[in-house]
């Protein structure tokens, strides 16, 4: 009988151990290893196929992104380049090698057009905000949350003067670090799923200056400049490009970011 018992757990366990290994070599880590082998040998269609793949199935990673990117640079198509990096910069916009490689594509680009500066304030707040993602900034704020009720209590607690003193600044330094940081995983959370930013796809498009296809045509942009969205009438949208001109053109030209 107890033959019988553990003959039977033998068999039990290499049904699992096969079902697990089976299950190990269809997970995306395994795709995303073939698809990164590809690409190390220089067969960039084949990466990018395997990549795309995992993109199909819903899969959302910085790497991913980032790696099909790269991918496409290598194939020369600069315009998915721009879309897919731009798309790794959501999810981790501190990443210094994403970032190098979005102004490396750039270069790569028909037009060079010259990007606005930003007011300083507003290049400062987001510095802030991209020192780390939106999960570490979500961290950070559970922790102050859990200090400032801490010293809360202590405040409320204790008898002792110094120790009420000092738990009451704490609790209001805490108090504002968890605002800071909850603030800063707020937008990081905008940032991600705004859908406000496109990358034009079609090799040349013409800019209107009304949503009208008889409208006159106030410049000439080609595909991989990312522009920002501001309105959308029908099948139209206005955009603005990097150096501030506004303009109406067909939505089917852009690929939202």
């Amino acid at each position: 009988m107890d033959m019988k018992k553990g003959i039977k757990s033998f068999i039990l366990v290499l049904f699992v151990f096969f079902g697990l290994f089976a299950v190990a070599d269809n997970t995306p880590n395994a795709t995303f290893e073939k698809a990164y082998e590809h690409y190390l040998a220089n067969e960039y269609e084949e990466a990018n196929e395997l990549f795309l793949s995992l993109v199909e199935q819903n899969y959302v990673s910085h790497a991913l992104y980032y790696n099909l990117a790269s991918s496409y640079f290598k194939m020369e198509e600069y315009a998915n380049a721009m879309l897919w990096f731009e798309r790794a910069k959501r999810i981790q916009p501190h990443d210094e090698n994403t970032n190098f490689n979005i102004n490396v594509t750039k270069y790569k680009l028909e037009d060079k057009i010259e990007t606005v500066p930003e007011l300083f304030f507003v290049r400062w707040f987001k510095s802030f905000v991209n020192m780390l993602s939106e999960r570490y900034w979500a961290y950070l704020s559970l922790a102050f949350f859990f200090l400032v009720f801490v010293f809360t209590a202590i405040f409320l607690i204790t008898p002792n003067f110094t120790f009420r003193k000092y738990s009451f600044y704490f609790t209001l330094i805490f108090l504002l670090f968890f605002m800071s940081s909850t603030m800063a995983a707020f937008f990081q959370k905008d940032y991600q799923t705004s859908t406000d930013e496109a990358i034009v796809m079609s090799e040349q498009v013409d800019v209107k200056s009304s949503p009208d296809s008889a409208s006159s045509d106030l410049f000439i942009i080609h595909q991989g400049i990312k522009v920002k969205l501001l309105d959308q009438i029908g099948d139209w949208v206005e955009v603005k490009i990097p150096n501030g001109d506004k303009g109406w053109m067909k939505k089917t030209n852009l690929e939202v970011i």
